[in-house]
């Protein structure tokens, strides 16, 4: 894989990889160094420090803390819903393929796990006993209702993966507006609050981008 394909795909991705990391790490490892050059622990001799006024820090992190702290709560609202809809699924597939179960091959388990167990172990004694044979009703009965099962359970672990990335971004963007917003005015006498900024925006603006994926994973079927 080419390194472009790699960073584009990390971008994306709604899993932690190193990709993600870097992007929320750069933002606080330079508002770090841009509090250090402003106390003179070190000087830099490039000019940018003109770019942003400190009022328009002050207001560009204000406001990107309330936002993002309002998205916050929505995209919780909406994971609550989603999954909360995939659970509905999953317990009708899951109590008809039970019942089913029970009905056809007399399987009766006191857990789902011991269900689940019980029926795998069924279906594959059944695909080794009629191999090359036409399968019989129950068996496709049964192995339907089990892929629903395996089909909602695989989405629902895939939508808590995502939404763990989702938050992670989202909350660093809240903690580093809020961290940044007290010292926001010294930003405008450093040569690297600039490049802080640069990376922050950067960091929003891939937050709201896997929001978006996340929402549009969330919907598909």
């Amino acid at each position: 894989m080419k390194p472009d394909t790699k960073i584009s795909s990390g971008i994306i991705s709604l899993r932690l990889n190193l990709i993600s990391l870097l992007l929320i790490i750069l933002p606080i490892l330079f508002l770090v160094l841009s509090l250090m050059e402003y106390f003179n622990i070190f000087e830099l001799d490039i000019p940018l420090r003109s770019l942003f006024s400190k009022e328009e820090y002050f207001w560009f992190f204000s406001t990107v803390a309330q936002a993002m702290a309002a998205l916050f709560g929505i995209g919780g609202m909406f994971a609550a819903f989603v999954l909360q809809t995939i659970n509905n699924k999953y317990s009708h597939h899951f109590n008809d393929t039970r019942e089913a179960a029970s009905r056809l091959i007399g399987i009766e388990a006191f857990g789902d796990e011991e269900f689940i167990r019980k029926l795998d172990d069924w279906i594959k004694a059944t695909e080794k006993r009629e191999q090359g044979k036409e399968p019989s009703s129950s068996y496709k009965i049964l192995t339907k209702g089990r892929k629903y099962i395996a089909k909602n359970e695989a989405k629902k672990n895939e939508i808590k993966n995502a939404l763990k990335t989702v938050m992670v971004f989202m909350a660093s963007v809240v903690m580093i507006s809020l961290l940044a917003l007290p010292i926001s005015f010294s930003f405008a006498w450093t040569n690297l609050g600039p490049i802080f900024g640069i990376f922050f925006m950067l960091l929003i603006l891939v937050t709201v981008l896997k929001l978006g994926i996340f929402i549009f994973v969330s919907i598909k079927d």
